[in-house]
């Protein structure tokens, strides 16, 4: 796994950043002339058991504006017509005649690339032929499926819940960000996240990991030196470069950060960091100077992944909320760190070590952060129309007005800010949701497909969409007067431009249209019963089970009082399912979402800046998308 420090198409970021693809590779055919035809025997040696005299197989991935049923991928007959002296008639491919190997395809031949089950898996510009399982090069236009976008209709798996044969079963609550990527090598992603007995999730939290496609346990490190703290968030990727993916986290007591290595190992510790306080954050994995190495950040610090080792800390920007993120600020190539109150660099001190000097501080003491391309706002600009391709930083803090600022990410500059709304919640007074202050960590997204960064977060009443220059897009009434610093995830689940989001309060996970109604409310698309009582955490989008098709991951814990507190408040409750505890899966009962990857590996995951294990300097191909 490895950040690189590229700015490119990133709108999404952080926390609660989002992957959008759409899939390629659902059409029934199309309406040109594509014409793919095999070389005859070599095809079977050389591209796949194709066979000498394959019928005519009706063709999935397709190109075109339309789809008809007509179209079919030709395997010619193998027989011994010639066209001319030279070429034999099933190596004829327009004008020329195809070597051993080649594909004709749109009158062309070509190579077939990698092996392939989706078009997610082949470089920019290619798609995956599946009744060969070869990429092959794209046509300039593509078909592409859509679901049905008037129908969401979700089902609900438990991936875990404790049972007789748990390991510490006692240790059955889960309230942390679980992340999402294959540790074990066998291709299927693994859900990995942290538990805790009754109501101490301040340490000696249980680490355990279970397969994302069969829900079976991969491991549960109940030994008490591997404890983690079980409040935190987890960071999962290659962190020594040897191919495999390692595991980063808090230590127990909530004071430094413990890694541990590979699954050939069996998970063993790794190294060990001297002790600072994390409050309740996560590290975060990235390649911050391009070196080819990866450096842990947490809070205001940087370590060396492979060692552990500490490498730079800044002393100004970190300050009470440490959920950093690495971000290229100002498009010369290098990532900035995120932090609290600020940014910092980290640079080479000439003699072997580093420096982490601040880039910037803004007038708050602390903040949780996102970042997108808001418009332009360089050399004394202020406009909102066009996008620039530099970002700007959103920070949301524990402030009584103006909690939610957009700053100039080159500068810290306030650019705008609003005071999140308290009146008119359909339950609580406007006295109960104005004394509780703050709000979790902001999620940036085109929620209403208008081409523009949006912007959301939640607090103890309301979960609120601000558009782009900071105007009210919608809000809806929530319950979270535990911690207020819940996050959540943005997804276009039917492909259509549009976001859905996904967020779960105290009592509920709900999916919302993003758009929204156009009076200042949106649409609940989907509500499920699912108690917390809520620290960082956020439900995460990703193919969990490797099927191509995205997933919900959610957790739930039933420790508190806050079950009570549903039921009293919000009528249909337990029709929606009631308490609940562990980690659950939720999919279309059709499986008819969009794509998007087997990875979620961190609290500041994003789409553009994370790849799947990948050493190389850019994520490759449409694996970004």
């Amino acid at each position: 796994m490895k950040q690189l420090s590229s700015f490119r198409r990133i709108i999404l970021a952080i926390a609660l950043s989002v992957t959008a693809s759409i899939a390629l590779s659902a059409c029934n055919s199309c309406n040109d002339d594509l014409q793919l035809t095999g070389p005859g025997k070599d095809a079977v040696d050389d591209v796949g058991d194709i066979g000498r005299d394959a019928p005519n197989v009706a063709q999935d991935t397709c190109t075109g504006a339309s789809c008809t049923t007509d179209d079919t991928v030709t395997q010619a007959d193998a027989s011994a017509d010639v066209l001319g002296p030279q070429c034999p008639i099933e190596r004829t491919c327009g004008s020329g005649c195809c070597e051993s190997g080649q594909l004709c395809i749109r009158e062309s031949c070509v190579v077939p690339g990698d092996t392939c089950q989706h078009t997610l898996q082949c470089p920019e510009g290619h798609s995956c032929e599946p009744t060969l399982g070869r990429c092959i090069p794209q046509a300039a236009e593509a078909c592409i499926y859509r679901p049905d976008s008037d129908i969401f209709d979700p089902i609900v798996d438990v991936a875990w819940v404790d049972g007789d044969d748990t390991p510490e079963p006692t240790y059955n609550q889960v309230m942390m960000t679980p992340s999402v990527v294959d540790m074990t090598g066998n291709g299927t992603p693994d859900i990995v996240f942290s538990t805790f007995r009754g109501s101490n999730y301040q340490s000696d939290g249980v680490l355990r990991a279970v397969d994302g496609r069969t829900y079976a346990p991969v491991f549960d490190l109940v030994d008490l030196e591997r404890r983690v703290h079980p409040g935190s968030a987890v960071a999962l990727g290659d962190i020594d470069s040897d191919g495999r993916n390692e595991i980063v986290a808090v230590q127990a007591s909530g004071l430094g950060l413990i890694a541990f290595d590979d699954h050939t190992t069996e998970w063993a510790i790794k190294w060990v960091t001297d002790p600072f306080s994390m409050n309740y954050d996560g590290p975060a994995l990235a390649d911050l100077d391009g070196d080819g190495r990866v450096e842990v950040i947490a809070a205001n610090r940087v370590y060396d992944g492979q060692t552990g080792e500490l490498l730079c800390m800044n002393a100004e920007v970190g300050g009470g909320l440490n959920q950093s993120i690495a971000i290229d600020l100002n498009g010369d190539g290098r990532l900035e760190v995120l932090a609290g109150n600020g940014a910092f660099r980290f640079e080479s001190d000439g003699e072997g070590g580093f420096n982490c000097p601040t880039y910037w501080t803004h007038e708050f003491t602390n903040g949780l952060l996102g970042v997108g391309d808001f418009g332009s706002f360089t050399d004394g600009q202020r406009d909102f129309d066009t996008l620039d391709g530099i970002p700007e930083v959103v920070t949301v803090n524990t402030a009584a007005t103006d909690q939610v600022q957009l700053v100039n990410g080159q500068t810290g500059e306030r650019i705008w800010s609003v005071t999140l709304p308290t009146t008119g919640h359909s339950i609580f007074t406007d006295e109960r949701c104005a004394s509780p202050t703050g709000a979790g960590p902001p999620t940036v997204a085109d929620f209403d497909g208008d081409g523009r960064a949006d912007v959301a977060m939640a607090g103890a009443c309301f979960y609120v969409v601000y558009r782009n220059d900071g105007s009210l897009l919608w809000k809806m009434p929530v319950q979270d007067f535990s911690s207020r610093i819940t996050g959540s995830s943005v997804f276009d689940f039917q492909g259509d431009g549009k976001a859905e989001v996904v967020y779960g309060d105290e009592c509920f996970l709900r999916v919302y249209d993003g758009a929204g109604n156009g009076d200042g409310t949106t649409s609940i698309l989907f509500e499920v019963a699912n108690t917390t009582g809520t620290l960082r955490e956020l439900p995460v989008i990703v193919d969990v089970d490797g099927d191509f098709h995205a997933d919900i991951v959610v957790m739930s814990n039933d420790y508190s009082g806050v079950t009570g507190a549903c039921r009293a408040n919000w009528p249909g409750f337990d029709e929606a399912g009631g308490p609940s505890r562990g980690i659950r899966v939720i999919k279309d009962r059709e499986n008819r979402w969009v794509s998007t990857r087997p990875v979620w590996n961190q609290h500041a995951y994003h789409v553009t800046n994370v790849c799947d294990g990948i050493v190389d300097a850019t994520c490759p191909g449409t694996v970004n998308r």
